[in-house]
């Protein structure tokens, strides 16, 4: 059996991709991303390990956060700022190359997934502590905010 953390090919990939997928979710994840500045990543892997009843810690979130900073926003700002500027092709390029970058984040997440702890209690509970960890030291968000991004990732209880 191959290695699934060096692989798309993994739950938390197929997961992401049937969420993404769904009507009116990735233009409320893009919206996240560009006017929370919240990682959509990260908010899927929210929503896939809250669905198993594992809790995340903030400090846990390192890795891919550097990544997503450091890599993957300069590429998206790139790409986005030059399409006016560059043939369509070069255009399409930048997407690949920042759909690779985001892959790879997916890894990171993935494998994280098998350090961590067992939630006692709700998928509701563990989807909303997870989210308190992960926007640690951010803006706060709003109940009706939060509980559309629980019904984009399908959350139940």
């Amino acid at each position: 059996m191959h290695d699934a953390t060096k692989s798309r090919e993994n739950p938390f990939w197929h997961y992401s991709l049937t969420q993404y997928a769904k009507p009116g979710c990735a233009s409320f994840l893009i919206s996240a991303q560009d006017e929370k500045q919240l990682d959509i990543n990260i908010l899927l892997f929210i929503g896939w390990i809250s669905k198993q009843g594992l809790s995340l810690s903030h400090s846990q979130l390192h890795k891919a956060q550097q990544w997503n900073q450091y890599c993957i926003q300069p590429i998206r700002w790139l790409r986005r700022k030059s399409k006016p500027f560059i043939p369509n092709p070069v255009y399409k390029q930048f997407k690949k190359i920042e759909l690779w970058a985001e892959q790879r984040e997916q890894q990171m997440l993935f494998s994280l997934h098998y350090q961590l702890a067992s939630f006692d209690g709700t998928t509701h509970e563990c989807f909303k502590s997870n989210m308190r960890e992960y926007t640690k030291g951010k803006e706060s968000l709003d109940k009706e905010w939060l509980q559309a991004l629980k019904q984009y990732l399908q959350q139940e209880d």
